[in-house]
C-alpha cells in the first residue's frame, strides 16, 4: 500500500510503475505518464486525469469516483470492476472494453465510444449515454430504465432481456439490433415498429 496523498508528480514518467492499491487522492498527476502502470485497487477519486497518459494501464478494481477522464483514450485500458461513479468520461474511447461489473451509476458517457464493449453486469443506473456509440455492444439483461440513450448509436447492440421501460431513448439508432425478450413500454414498441420494425421480429435461436 502507497500513500501518495498529494505529492507532485506532474510530468514524471511512471510508465510500468506498480502502484497497486496506491493513495492517489489530491496527488497532482498532470502530463504524468501512467502507460501500463499497474493501479489495481488504487485511489484516484476526484481526480482531474484529461493530461494523464493512461495507455494499456491496469485499472481493474481500481476507486475512480468523480474523476475526470474526457476525451481519453482507455480503448486499452484494463477497467473491469472500476468503480467510475459519477465520472465524466464524455468523449471518451472505450471501444471493444470489458467495463463488465463496472460501477457507472451517473456516469457521464455522452459521445463517448463504447463500440463493442462489454456491458454486461455494468451498473447504469442514472448514467447518461446520450449520443454514445454503442454498436455492437454487450448490454444483455441491463436494467436501462433510467438510462439516457438520447441519439446513441445502438446498431447491431445485444438488448436481449434488457429492460428498456422508462428509458429516455429518442433518436436511438436500432437498426439490427437483438431485443428479443426485452421489456419494451407502448411508446417504445410504436417507436420501433415505425422505424426499426425487424427488431420486433422473432429471431430463431
Amino acid at each position: 500500500y502507497t500513500k501518495l496523498n498529494g505529492a507532485d508528480l506532474r510530468n514524471q514518467d511512471l510508465s510500468y510503475t506498480k502502484l497497486s492499491r496506491a493513495d492517489l487522492r489530491h496527488t497532482k498527476l498532470n502530463g504524468a505518464d501512467l502507460s501500463l502502470a499497474e493501479l489495481t485497487g488504487a485511489d484516484l477519486r476526484g481526480q482531474d486525469l484529461r493530461q494523464t497518459k493512461l495507455s494499456r494501464a491496469d485499472l481493474r478494481h481500481t476507486k475512480l469516483n468523480g474523476a475526470d477522464l474526457r476525451n481519453q483514450d482507455l480503448s486499452y485500458t484494463k477497467l473491469s470492476r472500476a468503480d467510475l461513479r459519477h465520472t465524466k468520461l464524455n468523449g471518451a474511447d472505450l471501444r471493444n472494453q470489458d467495463l463488465s461489473y463496472t460501477k457507472l451509476s451517473r456516469a457521464d458517457l455522452r459521445h463517448t465510444k463504447l463500440n463493442g464493449a462489454d456491458l454486461s453486469y455494468t451498473e447504469l443506473t442514472g448514467t447518461d449515454l446520450s449520443h454514445a456509440k454503442l454498436n455492437g455492444a454487450d448490454l444483455r439483461n441491463q436494467d436501462l430504465g433510467r438510462t439516457i440513450l438520447m441519439g446513441a448509436d445502438l446498431r447491431g447492440a445485444d438488448l436481449r432481456g434488457a429492460d428498456l421501460r422508462g428509458t429516455r431513448l429518442s433518436g436511438s439508432n436500432f437498426w439490427a439490433a437483438n431485443l428479443s425478450h426485452a421489456k419494451l413500454n407502448a411508446d417504445l414498441r410504436e417507436y420501433l415498429l415505425l422505424h426499426f420494425p425487424e427488431t420486433l421480429k422473432p429471431r430463431q435461436a
